[in-house]
């Protein structure tokens, strides 16, 4: 049974590796290939269409609990950089993104 790799509960969720909203951001984002590692052993690469990748590495109480906060937060400051807007990062902004 796989485990949540940030606190040690049980690994059910498929989520997002990469949020939807950042590969939307990120310009070019298109077909490629994926190359992972499970445990020791390499996975042969695969070829996807999108930048998307679904992993069972998180149990829902994190994802739903502070990775989504962490989302919450840092994703207006990334989506404002990736819009090349000018972006002021403040004390506040910069703390979001050092300790998130």
């Amino acid at each position: 049974m796989r485990q949540c790799i940030f606190c040690k509960g049980q690994a059910l969720t498929n989520e997002d590796a990469w949020p939807v909203w950042l590969m939307k951001a990120m310009p070019g984002a298109g077909p490629g290939t994926n190359y992972a590692t499970r445990g020791d052993v390499d996975l042969e690469p695969w070829k996807s269409q999108k930048p998307q990748q679904k992993v069972k590495y998180v149990c829902g109480k994190c994802n739903n609990g502070w990775m989504s906060q962490l989302e919450i937060r840092v994703k207006p400051i990334v989506e404002n950089i990736f819009n090349l807007e000018s972006v002021d990062l403040d004390a506040v902004s910069q703390m979001i993104l050092v300790l998130h």
